[in-house]
């Protein structure tokens, strides 16, 4: 049995710019939890969100079509979606495999000291 973590978003914001950071799986079960917590902090226009995905377990395909729809949304009001994942990990992986370096500005870091920096964590 693979015990998953619990879900979680923190977030922090400077101007225009939303810095946050998703832990657990991004899939059907989680979305609903994320999506209202984003929604509301990028309801205006002109946001950028940084999502930090270092922490996430894995994104699977309902994670990577809310993804899309999240960045479209965005794009929608002016805005812009930018990821980060952590190397070699299970989200870079995915990413990787349906080439989605393509479609979104990712970032990548080697461990999670520089997570923390990115979601303005200490």
């Amino acid at each position: 049995m693979v015990i998953e973590q619990i879900p979680e978003v923190r977030t922090c914001r400077l101007d225009q710019v939303i810095r946050a950071r998703l832990s657990g799986p991004v899939n059907s079960h989680t979305i609903p939890f994320f999506q209202p917590r984003l929604e509301g902090e990028c309801s205006e226009n002109g946001i950028t969100l940084a999502l930090d995905l270092g922490a996430a377990d894995y994104v699977d395909s309902d994670g990577v079509r809310w993804l899309q729809r999240l960045q479209a949304g965005l794009a929608e009001r002016g805005g812009e979606l930018r990821l980060a994942v952590r190397e070699r990990s299970p989200v870079e992986r995915t990413l990787n495999l349906l080439q989605l370096d393509r479609t979104f500005p990712i970032e990548r870091y080697r461990d999670d000291a520089a997570a923390r920096n990115l979601a303005g964590e200490r």
